[in-house]
């Protein structure tokens, strides 16, 4: 007896099938291969296509934006370009910018700022419709803020979508340590080869290294100057963001005096270091928001800023703390920092995500010194801050900005006196 296996057998059975259909069949079977080849072809056209006109159209809305300034670095974007936006301005330029960190924001050219409403989680892509509007408004100048954290999205925001002229780093700390393994590396890919960085001397060698590799001209600037920071009325500004917003206008054609002018006026960031006198009960606490800062090394900075300014002989000195669920990595960077070093604190009240883990090194560091609110109302948690309510105090907000944070710092600009 013929014995067939049951691959052969199959395939068997496929040919008799075939045979069977007839000529007919046969041709008609071809002409659906060809059918769907010829619509597989024209979708990839149509995709190919579709590209090729967003390049288009992106390429000629650059085109209609004159000088684009990106800012990019770990901390002090906004404030920074704020700073260059308001000192452009002061010389008549017509200016737009926007803003991502702690609170995304659009400015005018007319000088009106308004919040971007997002549907869902920021993207690159958002920086096309800014470019749209810069287009729109007849923008002289763009200064815009760079949104991505990973390498490889941060390279198509820079050099594929806004091609600037001039890139601001403005630091290179430790801050997203999950995505971004190397920021120096990182920041030098993203450049743009005709682009001009304009970078602080404190910035790593490593850096300025890695731009020389690529041939990109760099301008390294000094803080040997007076302290311009020091005469801002309307908030605490940090020196270096001033100096690296003065060399950006100078770059654009902007005398050092006049931009100064302009940026003494500038609103301040959300995010800013800022602090207000809140009332609680019969005592007075002053609550500084330093939840902007991320990284530990510039927070510690903040607070050292923040005792000399508002906290000094002032106590107790409570610090609040706040973690978000879907930044790990800094909790984890947090929670090793105040192991080693558990700072001046007197107290330590946790808002936000804490998982067990994080909640028994704490306690094992800070022992009854230690506090986790359970809520995300800012009056019940003011409370956990200052259960004495007839002492007085400084709250010092650290960590993450998003969520109870922003709450936070919305619900002291509401009851409390701007210091």
């Amino acid at each position: 007896m013929l014995r067939v296996s049951g691959g052969r057998l199959d395939w068997l059975k496929k040919w008799a099938i075939h045979r069977k259909a007839g000529p007919a069949t046969r041709r008609t079977r071809r002409t659906v291969r060809i059918v769907d080849l010829l619509i597989i072809g024209a979708c990839v056209g149509l995709l190919l296509g579709f590209f090729a006109a967003e390049r288009m159209v992106l390429k000629w809305l650059r085109r209609a934006v004159p000088v684009c300034i990106v800012v990019m670095g770990t901390r002090g974007k906004s404030s920074v370009v704020r700073l260059i936006a308001y000192g452009l301005r002061e010389d008549g330029r017509r200016v737009m910018y926007k803003t991502t960190g702690s609170r995304a924001i659009l400015g005018n050219v007319e000088g009106t700022e308004h919040v971007i409403e997002r549907r869902s989680y920021p993207t690159p892509l958002e920086q096309r419709r800014v470019l749209r509007a810069a287009a729109r408004q007849r923008a002289d100048v763009a200064v815009i803020e760079a949104m991505s954290v990973r390498p490889e999205s941060l390279r198509v925001e820079v050099q594929r979508i806004l091609l600037p002229e001039i890139v601001v780093v403005t630091n290179v700390g430790r801050d997203h340590v999950a995505d971004i393994e190397d920021p120096c590396t990182a920041f030098a890919a993203a450049v743009p080869a005709a682009a001009v960085v304009i970078a602080l001397a404190t910035a790593p060698s490593k850096l300025r290294e890695l731009l020389a590799a690529r041939g990109v001209r760099a301008r390294v600037v000094e803080l040997a100057k007076p302290d311009r920071a020091s005469s801002f009325p309307m908030y605490e500004e940090w020196d270096e963001n001033v100096q690296l917003a003065l060399a950006t206008c100078e770059i654009v054609g902007v005398a050092a005096e006049t931009a100064h002018k302009g940026m003494s006026r500038v609103a301040a960031d959300f995010g800013a270091l800022s602090a207000w006198r809140v009332s609680m009960g019969a005592g007075k606490w002053i609550a500084v928001n330093g939840f902007a800062a991320n990284d530990p090394d510039a927070t510690q900075r903040v607070l050292r800023r923040a005792i000399e300014k508002w906290g000094v002989g002032l106590t107790p000195l409570v610090g609040l703390l706040n973690f978000r669920r879907d930044r790990g990595d800094r909790t984890i960077q947090w929670v090793e920092t105040l192991v080693r070093d558990p700072w001046p604190f007197d107290r330590l009240v946790v808002v936000g995500y804490a998982p067990w883990q994080v909640r028994r090194l704490l306690r094992r560091t800070f022992d009854q010194r230690v506090t986790f609110a359970s809520t995300d109302r800012p009056k019940h948690v003011m409370k956990t801050v200052a259960p004495d309510a007839s002492r007085e105090g400084m709250v010092f907000g650290f960590g993450n900005i998003g969520g109870i944070g922003t709450k936070l710092v919305e619900d002291w600009q509401k009851v409390g006196e701007a210091l």
